[in-house]
């Protein structure tokens, strides 16, 4: 009966270990600081939220719903999915309003195990009415763009006060529309904790990590102060 015991709660706390271990899979509220240059008069910094629900999202059962929300209370409105599986992490990025460029630029992906030097591939068929969105006037039909991965290095990144390691991902993409270049600071217990695009239109966005708070504490604040 002991050694039943036993292996039942060296079950659970491995259990325990794994549900931890997930980064987006998970209730959580992530905040970014974005900086963003369109031009070299055009510069603003803003917040931006990503929460995150563990709830399947119903477009494709393979993801999670997932919410990018520039306004606190807004973030229990599900909006697109993320993919965390041992094998890989695929985030979508925010894509409305400004962030519609964003669907043009290569997506926040890792491949596991990540090591220096490791490479892969992705590629999207992208519509028209993205390109509308994104205010891309020369946009005639569907085009399918390739993107180019890389682990170009590891480094280290401020957050809380302290200098986590990160992966550095370098990811590449030439269209006849113009190309766009997506470096990511990737670790192991926060996810990407830098996302800095320079898009085919020339813009630019840096999205930091400043804080991740579990998605209920969160929610009760905003009962609590009606945000």
């Amino acid at each position: 009966m002991n050694l039943y015991f036993i292996r039942l709660f060296i079950l659970l706390s491995f259990s325990n270990v794994q549900l931890q271990d997930s980064i987006y899979y998970s209730k959580k509220v992530f905040t970014y600081n974005v900086e963003i240059r369109k031009t070299q008069e055009n510069h603003s910094s803003k917040k931006i939220y990503l929460a995150t629900f563990n709830e399947v999202w119903h477009f494709d059962k393979e993801q999670k719903w997932i919410s990018w929300e520039d306004q606190l209370q807004n973030i229990s409105r599900k909006s697109t999915g993320v993919k965390e599986t041992p094998s890989e992490i695929f985030l979508h990025p925010p894509r409305h309003d400004q962030y519609a460029i964003l669907e043009f630029s290569p997506f926040p992906i890792v491949h596991f195990p990540l090591s220096v030097g490791k490479e892969w591939v992705w590629s999207l068929l992208i519509g028209q009415a993205w390109a509308k969105l994104a205010g891309i006037t020369n946009y005639e039909k569907d085009y399918k763009f390739e993107y180019s991965y890389k682990v170009t290095g590891k480094t280290t990144f401020k957050f809380k006060g302290e200098s986590i390691g990160c992966y550095v991902v370098e990811a590449n993409c030439k269209s006849p529309f113009g190309n766009s270049r997506l470096i990511t600071f990737f670790n192991d217990n926060y996810g990407f904790v830098k996302m800095d695009y320079l898009n085919m239109d020339g813009s630019r966005f840096v999205f930091s990590l400043e804080m991740v708070q579990e998605l209920g504490e969160v929610e009760k604040l905003q009962k609590i102060f009606k945000l």
